[in-house]
């Protein structure tokens, strides 16, 4: 047994009858293993997981774990950390993936995601809820000052304002919700680390750096944002990442406000969301600022002739 006070082993016992025929194994009461794995406690897994491997790596969870419960020799081994953490997101995304069906089935909505002739829910989606004049204006005096400061015209100012006054670019806050989306890689975590902490690495040549080349999982992440609340969801691809969101919007009531996906510009994952909410009346794509800059010092780079050209537009 595996548990939050150390790792120990303890013997179970048949029940036979007269006849020497089993009436109970013990073994029974436990889940079914294979090999030589170890049975993790519920506080094991609270303590080694929640508070160790969600808060920092493998080796340096199974370190601090096996220390407090003074078993740094024949501890809990980092493979064995792996397994259960592994075993238990597979638990999660199974719960995730089986919630999502039910709610699905409960709305109006195939297995796929996508709405039933008599899905109610879609039809009762609202129109955009926009600010009006009056309470934009101060925020939007503010900006122009700004923009004067700045260097910029009047006449372009006044372009500025005329365009977003008559576009209605500005959503009530309170009416947003923002579904941040993006493609996570993650390295496989080594065992022990080698090299001291600062020191330089050793010149390689490409072939050994491609041999050396540690695999990674891709996963792809979802943060959801509401007046100040927020929710993230981890899933194995993007289509599993939009089961969970649409399903965390259905279970929430957050589908008929307006939904904002905030990407950082890569196309396929672009043409994933577009695809798969083709059905919903309102969900523009943004692009993040961060992304949004670099695309502009990309497409500069090629516009501009000199970097002091290329920055002054820039600016």
């Amino acid at each position: 047994m595996d548990g939050e006070v150390g790792r120990f082993t303890f013997k179970t016992y048949d029940v036979k009858a007269k006849n020497n025929k089993p009436l109970f194994a013990g073994i029974g009461l436990f889940p079914t293993h294979k090999g030589r794995q170890w049975y993790p406690t519920s506080g094991f897994k609270e303590v080694a997981l929640i508070y160790g491997a969600a808060q920092r790596s493998y080796r340096q969870t199974i370190k601090v774990f096996n220390h407090s419960r003074r078993q740094e020799v024949g501890g809990t081994p980092l493979n064995t950390r792996c397994d259960v953490s592994q075993a238990e997101g597979l638990k999660v995304l199974d719960f995730l993936t089986r919630k999502a069906g039910s709610l699905f089935k409960e709305q109006g909505f195939n297995p796929q995601g996508l709405p039933e002739a008599d899905c109610t829910v879609v039809k009762q989606i609202p129109d955009a809820a926009y600010l009006e004049q009056e309470k934009l204006q101060p925020a939007l005096t503010a900006v122009c000052e700004d923009m004067v400061k700045k260097g910029l015209s009047v006449e372009g100012i006044e372009k500025v304002q005329n365009i977003l006054f008559a576009n209605k670019a500005y959503e009530k806050a309170g009416q947003c919700v923002y579904v941040h989306s993006d493609d996570v890689g993650v390295k496989e975590q080594k065992q022990h680390r080698d090299k001291k902490w600062g020191a330089k690495e050793p010149a390689v040549n490409q072939k050994e750096v491609t041999k050396d080349k540690r695999p990674t999982v891709q996963n792809t992440v979802a943060r959801i944002e509401h007046t100040g609340k927020g929710f993230t969801l981890t899933g194995r691809n993007v289509s599993e990442i939009l089961t969970f969101v649409l399903a965390f919007l259905l279970n929430n009531a957050l589908l008929r406000l307006n939904i904002k996906v905030c990407t950082d510009g890569q196309r396929c994952l672009q043409d994933a969301i577009v695809s798969f909410f083709s059905w919903h009346r309102h969900l523009p794509l943004l692009l993040d600022w961060f992304h949004l800059v670099k695309k502009f010092k990309e497409d500069l780079s090629l516009a501009c002739k000199g970097r002091e050209i290329r920055n002054r537009h820039l600016k």
